[in-house]
């Protein structure tokens, strides 16, 4: 998937001694940061004495950020979604009509973050509005949107990509072990520990950027206890892995995508039960930075010049 970001490049590599950078990233006052979202789900449930039963799920989210960095106590974040589409992931386009089905209900739900002067999050508004506004709008064909812009994941900014990068500066060949919540349909929510590499700088489209490979994966131990309740769900094993760009001119997370698979049992009655393994494929991009206002629809690219401030949670 090609890299969206519109920005114009500072001249010289910010953050960066020779080769080793110190990853660390910034927002700019008064700029609209866009991100796109593409998630595509697969459950196959493996039914006793008979043949497998795959469904797939699509589903295509835009999100914007703006930042406000003119409180003197702090910042703050808006971030708006500006649209969600769903459908299935063999769905063809014809006579010009978009796949999928738009969920024009969700557009213009809003939270906003309240930082620090050590860019801290000291406070969330609007959160239960706003994770109201998306359950009332999925249905059983779309309920991953409310499953993958849960609470923790609007809370913690998952979507920057900011949880990839290490706390301190590294080099090419430079590895760091990060413990990350992940979420998965049927699932729920998985802590692994992921071991991330530095493994080189890249130049795309003009940009200089650390590419990083991450990687993990674990499972229940086994005595662990199990549900016993019809259609639950009880997770077996999982594993994790995925790519980060990082842009040191701009000091920001430009992409990141993963690919994340569980297994599990789903109980039927009594001691039958079937064998489900679930996998998301899941990219993530800041597609432009803008000086105008989220809204919903298309978003226009306006070209300027990307400074970013670290989140901390």
């Amino acid at each position: 998937m090609q890299i969206l970001l519109s920005v114009a490049i500072a001249a010289a590599v910010s953050g960066c001694g020779g080769r080793r950078c110190d990853f660390q990233s910034a927002w700019q006052h008064g700029k609209n940061y866009t991100y796109r979202m593409e998630i595509v789900d697969t459950i196959e449930t493996r039914i006793p004495g008979g043949r497998p039963l795959i469904e797939k799920y699509r589903q295509s989210v835009h999100l914007s950020v703006v930042a406000d960095m003119s409180r003197k106590e702090g910042s703050t974040l808006t971030l708006t979604l500006l649209g969600a589409r769903v459908g299935k992931p063999e769905q063809k386009s014809a006579h010009g009509a978009k796949w999928g089905t738009d969920l024009t209900g969700i557009g213009g739900a809003s939270v906003v973050y309240y930082l620090d002067k050590n860019g801290v999050t000291t406070n969330i508004a609007g959160m239960g509005a706003f994770m109201k506004r998306i359950a009332e709008h999925s249905t059983l064909a779309n309920s991953t949107i409310a499953e993958s812009l849960n609470d923790q994941f609007i809370r913690r900014m998952q979507f920057t990509g900011d949880d990839a990068l290490p706390e301190k500066s590294a080099r090419p060949g430079g590895n760091w072990i990060n413990s990350r919540m992940c979420y998965m349909p049927r699932a729920g929510a998985i802590v692994p520990d992921i071991k991330h590499v530095f493994r080189t700088w890249m130049t795309t489209n003009g940009m200089k950027q650390a590419f990083i490979k991450w990687a993990g994966l674990g499972e229940m131990p086994t005595n662990a206890v199990s549900s016993t309740q019809p259609g639950s769900f009880n997770l077996r094993k999982w594993e994790v892995a995925g790519e980060t760009l990082y842009c040191a001119d701009a000091r920001t997370v430009t992409k990141w995508r993963s690919g994340m698979r569980a297994s599990g049992t789903v109980i039927l009655s009594g001691r039958q039960s079937m064998v489900q393994i679930v996998t998301r494929r899941m990219g993530v991009s800041l597609a432009s930075v803008t000086d105008s206002a989220p809204r919903s629809g298309i978003i226009e690219n306006k070209t300027v010049k990307v400074e970013k401030k670290r989140v901390k949670q």
